[in-house]
């Protein structure tokens, strides 16, 4: 099901269960760019209108982790601008170091 458009792209979750207990097996979340198919690039597409309090909360979930993503993004521009490690990378190398 669709459960968050942006300007440009769209997320797509599906979810997985078991057919003789209900269980939830998988969850997969799928992010479309919309493409003008003349130039390739990213077109506008039509907004979402959530109708239920699930569709509501989904949306609302995943328009949070979209802000967090490009905050994130941003950040990582500005350090490599600047030169300066961001705490996500510090941890990783130290991370990627304890392996070694």
């Amino acid at each position: 099901e669709v459960v968050w458009v942006g300007r440009l792209s769209m997320l797509i979750c599906m979810n997985i269960k078991d057919d003789t207990t209900g269980a939830p097996i998988m969850q997969a979340g799928f992010t479309f760019v919309a493409r003008d198919p003349e130039t390739g690039k990213a077109t506008p597409i039509n907004p979402l209108h959530p109708q239920t309090e699930d569709e509501r909360r989904a949306f609302e979930e995943a328009q949070q982790s979209d802000l967090e993503r490009k905050k994130a993004r941003k950040a990582q521009k500005l350090a490599a601008e600047t030169g300066i490690q961001t705490e996500l990378e510090k941890a990783r190398e130290a991370e990627i170091a304890g392996l070694l």
